[in-house]
Parts: structure tokens; C-alpha cells; sequence
């Protein structure tokens, strides 16, 4: 699956119903602009237009997509939104926890920090999350960003106003995040 595959079965649009078949992956529905990915997820996760989706198995869904789309690690996708929550938690700090969270924009060098932090706390150690992170191919600001983008594009994350793919150009290497490697 690359950016320009054709949807090759019968997708209805999910906001329109328009057929979407033979539109690239990550392209628009002709007839109201929908996003196709969105609706190809849907489909794929077995959601029907006009019922409630099961969030679970379109998320599922939507990690399995994104990952053949954007050529890497599912799991890699799955610990940038775990990335981008841990910020949101780091930003939001002691707020009670009785209201609904206010929506947090999270800058791309925080999330790119956070997956720093995300990865070394779930791996334990600086060497297996870097080998971790290399085997993923996510080395870079602009890596993470290329995840981001499809997160966005496939409805599991929102982009503020201001953000744009750009932000992550030139962050530099992820590795260069982490804390230096304890003397021996």
C-alpha cells in the first residue's frame, strides 16, 4: 500500500456515501472532501454508515492501515499516540481529573521528547530503546512527524491550527533526547 493506491472494492464515503472506489488511500471524496483513509478504515474495521463505530477495532484498524501505508512498525504508530498522551498528562500537570481534559496542543519537539521518554520508560534502558527505535526507522523529528501526519489524516489525533508537518523538520535525532549513557 503506498500514498497513491487506489481503493480497488466498493468504500462508501462515511459522511456522504459517495463510492470512493478507484481514489487514492489518502486522497479526498470528490463529492464533500471527506478524507478517503478515514472511510477505508472504517470499512476495513467493518463500521456501517450511520452506526456507531466500535472506537477498539477502528482504532486497531486504523494502527494496521497506517502502518502498511506509512511502511513502518505498528507498534511504533501505537507508542506515538502514547507519546502524545504522556504529554498532554505532563501539560495538564494536578488538574482534577472530575471535568472533561481541555484540549492541550502538543508542540512537536514535546512529543518528540515524550516518545523519547515513552520508549526509555517501557524499555527500561537506553540501549534497547534506541535499538528499538532504530528498528522502527523512527530516528528523527521528521519520522515522527510522517506518523503524525497519518494519525491526523486517519482521525486518531487533531491537529491545532497552528500545527503543520513542518514543525518536526529539523528537530534532529530522537536519540539525542534521551539522557547520555551512564559511565561504566
Amino acid at each position: 500500500m503506498t500514498p497513491d493506491w487506489p481503493i480497488d472494492r466498493d468504500v462508501e464515503c462515511a459522511k456522504c456515501g459517495y463510492n470512493v472506489r478507484t481514489l487514492a488511500v489518502t486522497g479526498r471524496c470528490t463529492e464533500c472532501g471527506f478524507p478517503v483513509l478515514r472511510s477505508f478504515i472504517g470499512h476495513e474495521a467493518g463500521v456501517k454508515r450511520g452506526h456507531p463505530p466500535d472506537a477498539q477495532r477502528v482504532t486497531k484498524t486504523a494502527l494496521h492501515v497506517l502502518a502498511r501505508l506509512l511502511g513502518r512498525n505498528r507498534d511504533a504508530i501505537g507508542f506515538v499516540v502514547l507519546a502524545q498522551r504522556h504529554a498532554v498528562n505532563k501539560a495538564m500537570g494536578d488538574l482534577p481529573r472530575l471535568l472533561p481534559p481541555p484540549r492541550v496542543s502538543v508542540p512537536a519537539a514535546a512529543l518528540c521528547r515524550a516518545l523519547a521518554e515513552v520508549v526509555l520508560d517501557h524499555y527500561g534502558n537506553r540501549d534497547d530503546a534506541l535499538a528499538t527505535l532504530q528498528f522502527w526507522r523512527v530516528g528523527r523529528g521528521e519520522d515522527v512527524g510522517q506518523i503524525v501526519a497519518g494519525l491526523v489524516e486517519a482521525g486518531l489525533m487533531t491537529a491545532g491550527p497552528e500545527d503543520s508537518p513542518g514543525d518536526f523538520a529539523g528537530l534532529g535525532a530522537i536519540a539525542d533526547l534521551f539522557p547520555p549513557p551512564e559511565p561504566s
